[in-house]
């Protein structure tokens, strides 16, 4: 399913949805004075959920009304729901007792699981310019800084111990008597060229090196952004 990102007035569902949420943030911000230090984040982060639902509705309309009316669907209220693709044998299933710690943690991960798989399932959002240039600007400043970082390991692990110089043409057969025929510069030239540091050629390898380039997608699942 494609939903593109052009705006119009805001569904049925996602008036609901931040309706709800602006409730949510103004009860909190009420109790927020009262709270022990270690519940303040949860009554700021009513406050952060109304400013991303907004966000969402006002850039990505049609996407967050077909999530906000997957929500409302209450995917948990079908009753016994599969939980694989297909049949298993009992013997293969772990089980655990009803009533205990372990069984409503199960419970529990997998109904939100599943939940999550049903609202966000099929759904594909196509990001405005502004947001796509602002993540591949993000992308190309990670991938500057990484490749500073490994060209900085590079030169601290390998110049250490590369060779003062590299090999010198005198200990070995002038060209013309390793590959007969050869016309190319005399060993007096080979001679007369100053011996070059491992390090340097260290250097000019490095300085070859460019941070690698990766494209922001037009689009992708909604599943990977949320």
């Amino acid at each position: 399913m494609r939903l593109a990102s052009t705006s119009r007035m805001m569904s049925t569902h996602t008036t609901a949805t931040i309706a709800a949420a602006k409730a949510n943030a103004a009860a909190a911000e009420k109790l927020l004075p009262f709270l022990d230090a270690a519940l303040k984040p949860w009554a700021e982060s009513q406050t952060q959920h109304l400013k991303d639902v907004e966000m969402w509705a006002s850039k990505y309309p049609a996407v967050t009304e077909e999530i906000c009316k997957r929500k409302a669907a209450n995917p948990l209220a079908a009753g016994i729901v599969a939980t694989t693709a297909e049949s298993r044998a009992p013997s293969t299933c772990k089980y655990t007792v009803e009533g205990t710690l372990i069984h409503n943690v199960m419970k529990k991960f997998y109904q939100d699981a599943r939940f999550e798989t049903f609202i966000l399932d099929g759904i594909e959002i196509t990001f405005t310019p502004e947001d796509k240039a602002d993540m591949q600007a993000q992308m190309d400043s990670m991938s500057s800084e990484l490749h500073t970082r490994m060209v900085g390991v590079i030169r601290s692990e390998l110049a250490p111990v590369m060779p003062a110089t590299d090999p010198s043409m005198a200990k070995t057969k002038p060209p013309a008597e390793m590959y007969p025929g050869y016309s190319g510069p005399s060993m007096e030239t080979f001679l007369k060229t100053p011996p070059t540091s491992g390090k340097d050629h260290l250097e000019e390898q490095l300085k070859e090196l460019e941070p690698m380039k990766m494209e922001f997608p037009d689009k992708m699942p909604v599943s990977a952004v949320l």
